[in-house]
């Protein structure tokens, strides 16, 4: 076992940044708490680090989600509803289209066709009215225009329908053909047949009049022929018709020319009949004029011309509208997604970070705990390990005022309780040591020493060497229980005139005269301490006793 002297100086170690920190004013106050206090609080920051992760990745995570949510309750069922209302109108136009050119076939009802698209429509603009409160200011405003836009169109088909039926309404070319050059064109050739059936024929005829009756027989065809010519173009605005009528009417010009030449020879009721026809024939020729401008011209179907001016740019504004609701969904789609990926990504990131936080925070924790709980207790445990191998100056140092701190205080207590007791055995048993070395001695000698005075001397000598004292006395008890002054000895205080060791000898011998004065018993007393005073008193009572063995022994 190593002691280090009580004059040793301690290693004065340089304060570091923790030591520093711990000093602070929230680490004193920790490092105070009772033990109970700092797990409970070790505890609650644990949790606390636990509820703080688990509630960054919520957080992180629910962006995320919400966006995920949103994409999946409003941007792709808008986006799908808007694609889905874009077919419906496509098919709605198209079945519009086929009715008005086709009409009523046995193949295709698209009368009926026209009526499921509608209606798919409509459910479309429903669904799109229920997603309304979720999409942005402009996508409602686009709804609420489709609404509209639709609510307009939706009463052009059935009109167009009946138009289309009714063939007088839809074509006005055939229809002015087929009323005024009908109505002219028949009165001219009712008039010119009548003119053929009623001209007088002699059984020999005249080939003057074989010629006029073979001119209005071609007159009639002609004219017959661009009545049908005329038909043909404005039913079918093949321009072949067109330029059939154009050679018929040369024909028809040259052959009623030859005919009102031969006017003079008429008579008054065929010059009547001949008058008639010129009108109806005139009235006639002036419509295909009119007739060529509609054919040639927009109108020249009118369900057709109303259909694209009226229906088909209201059903493109839809188109648009539809368009941009879709490209607008599906670009806010698609930014959700990269949103909603960062978000997972950040929220990845949090969880990490929240993870490393944690991680360090309780790395700091436990270190502190380390230095607040485990270090004390520690060190406490090598200062006892230090005083159980013997170094009972070890000393636990006092660094809180909880239960280690307490612990630590009654150690080193006990410590010094445990040093004040060794010490004061180990100088009573340096007393005994000393003593037995000094009686032993002497009660050997007094079993051999024949000379009583020689032997009082010894005892004395050994007396004052044992007590330290500069001078010494010894009594006897007598019979009588007093005490009787046996030797005196001192190194300082001697006699002027003796100065010899012989002189002093024969001084000290002097005192143990044997019929000397007794003095009665009382309490021993001196100037010395009070350790000394009981030295003494233990060596007077061993010498007394040992007197009283020596002088028994004599008799």
């Amino acid at each position: 076992m190593t002691i280090q002297p009580a004059s040793a100086q301690p290693v004065v170690r340089k304060p570091t940044l923790g030591d520093r920190v711990l000093q602070t004013r929230f680490f004193v106050f920790l490092r105070n708490l009772k033990i109970g206090a700092k797990l409970t609080i070790g505890f609650a920051i644990l949790v606390i680090l636990m509820l703080l992760g688990a509630g960054v990745s919520y957080l992180g995570s629910r962006q995320a989600t919400a966006r995920i949510d949103q994409t999946g309750d409003v941007r792709v069922p808008a986006a799908l509803a808007a694609s889905r209302a874009q077919a419906d109108l496509l098919r709605m136009l198209s079945d519009v289209r086929g009715y008005l050119a086709l009409g009523a076939t046995s193949d295709v009802d698209y009368r009926a066709s026209y009526q499921q698209s509608a209606q798919a429509f409509l459910d479309d603009l429903d669904e799109l009215d229920q997603l309304a409160p979720d999409l942005d200011l402009q996508n409602q405003q686009r709804l609420r225009e489709l609404r509209l836009a639709y609510d307009q169109w939706s009463k052009l088909p059935d009109p167009l329908f009946e138009l289309h039926d009714d063939q007088l309404d839809r074509e006005p070319a055939y229809r002015l053909l087929a009323t005024d050059g009908t109505t002219y064109a028949g009165k001219a050739l009712i008039k010119i047949n009548e003119m053929i059936t009623t001209y007088p024929i002699d059984k020999a005829p005249k080939i003057d009049d074989l010629g006029v009756l073979q001119d209005m027989a071609r007159f009639q065809g002609t004219f017959a022929a661009m009545f049908s010519a005329l038909r043909g173009y404005v039913t079918t605005r093949n321009r072949i018709y067109r330029g059939e009528y154009e050679v018929n009417l040369t024909d028809n010009q040259v052959v009623w020319q030859r005919l009102s030449s031969h006017r003079s020879a008429m008579t008054n009721s065929q010059q009547q009949q001949l008058d008639d026809i010129a009108t109806n024939r005139d009235s006639f020729l002036r419509l295909p004029d009119q007739l060529f401008v509609d054919v040639e011209g927009p109108h020249w179907r009118e369900d057709l011309y109303q259909f694209s001016n009226e229906a088909v740019p209201q059903a493109e504004m839809m188109q648009k509208l539809l368009n941009d609701l879709v490209v607008d969904q599906h670009g806010l789609l698609t930014h959700d997604l990269d949103a909603g990926r960062q978000d997972l990504n950040r929220a990845n990131l949090l969880i990490v970070a929240g993870g490393v936080v944690a991680l360090l925070l309780g790395i700091a924790m436990a270190a502190l705990s380390r230095r607040v709980i485990a270090g004390p207790i520690s060190r406490l445990t090598q200062v006892a390990e230090q005083i159980r191998a013997g170094d009972l100056k070890a000393q636990a140092r006092v660094e809180s005022k909880d239960e280690t701190g307490i612990l630590a205080e009654t150690f080193n207590n006990m410590t010094g309780q445990l040093r004040g007791t060794i010490v004061q055995v180990r100088r009573e048993k340096k007393r005994a040591d000393d003593l037995l070395e000094v009686v032993i001695p002497i009660g050997v000698e007094l079993a051999s020493e024949k000379d009583f005075n020689r032997l009082m001397e010894r005892i004395i000598i050994e007396a004052k060497a044992f007590c330290h004292a500069d001078a010494g006395s010894l009594f006897m008890m007598t019979d009588d229980k007093h005490l009787q002054l046996g030797i005196w000895r001192s190194d300082t205080l001697t006699d002027s005139r003796i100065t010899s060791k012989s002189e002093r000898s024969s001084r000290d011998k002097r005192l143990f005269a044997p019929k000397s004065s007794t003095v009665p018993m009382m309490p021993f007393s001196g100037v010395r301490s009070s350790w000394l005073m009981r030295a003494r008193k233990r060596l007077l009572a061993a010498f007394a006793s040992s007197a009283r063995w020596v002088a028994v022994s004599r008799k």
